[in-house]
């Protein structure tokens, strides 16, 4: 595969201007570097808008293709040299500021999303052409000397294969991620529909406080690990306020472990506690699922018989601003012990709060499915990247951009350096009702592993990647309700004696398969 200079493949380079920013919408739009994702997608969101003169404008703006790469105003810790690729969102004129440049690609000897896609996971070509000025400390990249770095240039067809290809995986992630999303917006307004805002106690719940709902106490943490490193590196997980406020429901990773001795000067508290954040990121929770210490910024709470984990865990995502307010104004700020215990909070039936906590964990085992998903695809994408950059990938079964639909697209679990993508022949056709395209779904899941066993939550992932392409735009993902949906076809299915139910010793769990 020949290779070619950058700049040999443009056939336009535009700097980017600055202009003063006015604040009625009148100005342009320009895009900042701050707009730029690690991605290289643009973040429309906060664009801003400038008074730049309208002859500049039109030399300037911004076409579909246009591939903006960053030349100034870096850090030692934020490089320069990312790249975006621009496709107007909504056909009004666009600039980009003078901190970037605008590569215009030539369309008849390179597909622009190609070159984008070249630049971006290139990530050798820029590290030695960056330097810093002196004066003002900024890193600014040597754009010229960048411009003639080679890349390799397959046919004008395999480039638009290779980019349809990368450009689809990221379709996949970026649904992938919504459904995350729209799981954890399904379990907030369940949360209210259940037991309605617990802020204004719209269903006139009892109420308590928290220390009567369960029992509360802090961390323990004689000895900070940072001025006794000797507490650290032993097997026991120690649990810090980043751990709990980044893990959403569940807390299953950690980042330091006690030693024994650290152990001694600490506490062990059991799986299922609930953690809540006191200082810095002040009320966030997380559900622990293993034994772990954790210092005195975290408390823990554990459930009596008038509640239940899930429900409290929930419960403080509308609590956080009133315990905010409660924070003394500090250099860091912190609530102390007795603001929890003594905070009044709704209590609900017991029974109700489990049935939200059946609820919880069926929508959780979703979404890890979904987790474990984004990662393979995440893990597909990247080794993806890297062949098709080095001419290993067989291209020959990838059509064109303009027939690749997203549905056409097939996944399954890959490992690095070895990706598995297939594009189907012939994509299922829609059919009438939600529940008649999962009864569908389903059977072809069950007949296409052909009298193996196979776990019933490896249909989710197929599922949820093909349900939206066989509805209509406006439907929903799946949820709950579709869960039950496929359980009680399952029961029909198992009791016409169609499958049958197998225990994998090996893996430890239930599987299906097809009866002949």
């Amino acid at each position: 595969m020949k290779s070619f200079q950058i700049k040999n493949l443009i056939q336009k380079q535009v700097s980017g201007e600055w202009g003063k920013e006015v604040v009625d919408g009148e100005g342009v739009k320009v895009i900042r570097t701050a707009n730029f994702l690690a991605t290289g997608k643009i973040n429309f969101e906060n664009i801003v808008h400038r008074s730049i003169n309208q002859r500049k404008i039109e030399q300037k703006k911004l076409i579909d293709g246009d591939i903006l790469i960053e030349k100034s105003g870096g850090s030692p810790t934020q490089p320069v040299g990312r790249v975006v690729y621009f496709e107007n969102p909504d056909g009004d004129t666009y600039l980009c500021n003078n901190f970037s440049s605008i590569l215009r690609p030539n369309a008849e000897i390179v597909f622009p999303k190609y070159l984008f896609y070249s630049l971006l996971f290139n990530h050798k070509i820029g590290k030695t052409l960056r330097f810093q000025n002196k004066t003002t400390g900024i890193i600014n990249l040597r754009l010229d000397s960048y411009l003639e770095s080679k890349i390799p240039l397959p046919s004008i067809s395999d480039q638009t294969r290779i980019a349809t290809l990368l450009s689809k995986v990221e379709f996949l992630i970026a649904r992938r991620k919504k459904s995350i999303a729209d799981l954890d917006a399904l379990l907030k307004s369940t949360f209210l529909e259940m037991f309605g805002d617990p802020v204004r106690n719209e269903k006139k719940w009892i109420e308590e406080p928290l220390d009567k709902l369960g029992t509360i106490e802090r961390g323990v943490s004689k000895h900070r690990p940072r001025n006794a490193p000797e507490l650290l590196g032993g097997k026991y997980p120690l649990i810090q306020t980043g751990d709990v406020a980044n893990s959403g429901t569940f807390i299953q990773d950690y980042h330091q472990t006690y030693s024994e001795l650290g152990l001694k000067q600490s506490k062990l508290w059991p799986k299922g506690t609930l953690c809540i954040t006191i200082a810095a990121n002040i009320a966030k929770t997380g559900i622990l699922t293993f034994n772990a210490c954790f210092p005195d910024s975290v408390v823990g709470f554990q459930t009596g018989n008038k509640s239940n984990v899930y429900y409290i865990h929930f419960l403080f995502a509308f609590l956080q601003d009133i315990l905010e307010k409660k924070a003394p104004h500090a250099a860091q700020k912190n609530i102390n012990l007795r603001i929890l215990k003594t905070l009044k909070v709704p209590r609900p039936p017991i029974n109700l709060q489990n049935r939200f906590a059946a609820i919880v964990e069926k929508v959780e085992t979703l979404k890890d499915k979904n987790q474990d998903s984004l990662k393979d695809l995440e893990t597909l994408y990247g080794a993806l990247s890297q062949k098709a950059f080095k001419g290993e990938l067989d291209l020959s079964r990838i059509p064109l951009a303009v027939d690749l639909k997203p549905k056409d697209i097939i996944t399954a679990k890959p490992y690095v350096g070895e990706p598995t993508l297939t594009v189907q022949d012939q994509p299922v056709k829609a059919s009438e009702s939600r529940e008649q395209v999962l009864h569908q779904l389903f059977k072809a899941f069950i007949s296409g592993a052909k009298n193996k066993s196979i776990p019933l939550d490896d249909f989710w992932l197929e599922a949820e990647e093909r349900f939206l392409d066989l509805m209509d735009e406006d439907a929903q993902l799946l949820g709950v309700a579709d869960y039950d949906r496929v359980r009680d076809l399952l029961f029909e299915m198992l009791a016409s004696g169609k499958v049958a139910q197998v225990f994998n010793e090996q893996e430890n769990r239930m599987e299906i398969r097809e009866v002949s």
